[in-house]
């Protein structure tokens, strides 16, 4: 496989590093995460929850309220860690979004019942269960508060647009109550927390660093076991009609194929740094987030075609993420 990945690699990997460098790190952050991946997949083919629904919530509960934020803390908090650069960084986020809820609109006028739930997965890929762990592997640890500041731009739209979007293009037609249930979510909040502490003297950074850093460090494993855990639970909602199919697309293709060219031009007029650039176009390149599911489920809309969306993205992820990032290694 790696003479395979290398074949592939010698004419887009810089002059400067080796030809296997890129695939051989790619193949192994891809394997770090499907170790804990498939023991969620075991969970659930042997039953270890006897209902694995309550068990999916609990762990999702514990991951994006607790270990994500803790984790986001951490990398911020820290003053030797490298903050962004570019103010055009944190605005491609959501200006990326914006466009592709304008394409949404414009392009469903012939298909208004699949509006919400396409809205709902274009602004809400998987970039904090998937991305966070993703990038830190393959761009190294060192870049964890730089990913962090991206990660968190993302989950600030996500979490507002797709459910308002999805509230108001859907069944229901109606915004009320999805606010109120926004500003408490912890991970909206914890880059402000984070860079509160790096302006903290290091006597009271230090010792929180320490007691928080550890949940922040099961913030990947649960996320992967959970993710297993959610595909083997809703294998058999997985309908593959042309909606699906064309949320997939726009979710795994044409979501990282927009931000790319974007992030090009941003890089090109000297808007943003070349890492900061990686790591836009990487994030959009992300499945559909397991959070999509109980966002359309508490709204009432298409849960069969949301955890469809959700395994068939997450099932050619691997794919489809391996060749964006030997897309954006060579472009970049």
């Amino acid at each position: 496989m790696c003479g395979t990945w290398c074949l592939a690699a010698k004419a887009t990997i810089r002059p400067d590093r080796p030809a296997c460098a890129l695939p051989v790190s790619v193949a192994l952050s891809l394997a770090a995460l499907a170790l804990p991946f498939v023991l969620g997949l075991l969970a659930g083919a042997r039953r270890f929850f006897p209902r694995p629904d309550d068990a999916c919530d609990v762990l999702h509960r514990l991951t994006l309220h607790v270990a994500f934020p803790a984790l986001v803390v951490v990398g911020l908090a820290d003053p030797r860690a490298a903050l962004v650069r570019h103010p055009a960084y944190v605005a491609l986020v959501p200006l990326s979004v914006a466009l592709a809820m304008i394409a949404v609109r414009l392009g469903t006028q012939r298909a208004p019942n699949a509006r919400g739930t396409l809205a709902l997965v274009v602004a809400f890929g998987n970039t904090a269960y998937l991305g966070f762990p993703y990038l830190t592997s393959v761009l190294g640890t060192e870049r964890v508060s730089v990913v962090a500041v991206a990660v968190a731009a993302h989950v600030a739209c996500s979490m507002t647009l797709g459910p308002l979007l999805l509230a108001r293009w859907g069944r229901a037609g109606s915004t009320r109550g999805v606010m109120a249930r926004l500003v408490r979510q912890p991970l909206l909040w914890s880059p402000v927390v984070g860079l509160a502490l790096r302006l903290a003297p290091d006597a009271l950074v230090v010792p929180l660093r320490a007691w928080i850093g550890p949940l922040g460090q099961m913030a990947s494993p649960l996320s992967m076991i959970l993710l297993g855990l959610h595909v083997w639970s809703h294998r058999s909602a997985v309908r593959l009609d042309r909606h699906v199919v064309v949320h997939v697309l726009v979710r795994l293709v044409a979501m990282p194929a927009w931000t790319l060219a974007l992030a090009l031009a941003a890089l090109r007029l000297g808007m943003l740094d070349a890492t900061e650039a990686k790591v836009l176009v990487l994030l959009a390149a992300m499945p559909a987030a397991i959070t999509t599911f109980s966002i359309a489920h508490e709204q009432g809309e298409d849960t069969g075609r949301i955890a469809a969306v959700i395994v068939a993205s997450t099932v050619l992820c691997p794919l489809t993420l391996a060749a964006w990032t030997a897309a954006v290694f060579a472009l970049v």
